[in-house]
């Protein structure tokens, strides 16, 4: 069954853009042992999964958790590759802005 909604959630798209599709955002990290358990999967659009991951790293550098910060940092290099150059346009600003916020 988790397997299955994987896959089903790699096929939905976002109702609000019926354009991108949703990935699987495993709230307890697969490194961490988290496992592809219905109750443990979460769709995000690839955008929003870049930044769960982006602001999870900033999380765990702050409370100087090296390696933690290290993981999500390459999670977000991986979600970059899949993306397309608009999608990586709209992951930029909302970095910027998340950014901005903090000034």
């Amino acid at each position: 069954m988790p397997r299955e909604r994987v896959k089903q959630l790699r096929k939905e798209t976002d109702p609000s853009t019926s354009t991108k599709r949703l990935e699987a955002h495993h709230l307890d990290q697969r490194h961490n042992g988290g496992e592809d358990r219905v109750d443990n999967l979460f769709g995000l659009t690839l955008d929003e999964h870049a930044m769960a991951h982006h602001v999870e790293s900033e999380i765990h550098a702050r409370n100087q958790d090296h390696r933690e910060a290290r993981c999500n940092r390459g999670a977000v290099n991986l979600i970059l590759k899949r993306m397309s150059p608009d999608e990586k346009r709209s992951f930029s600003n909302m970095v910027n802005t998340r950014l901005r916020r903090r000034l």
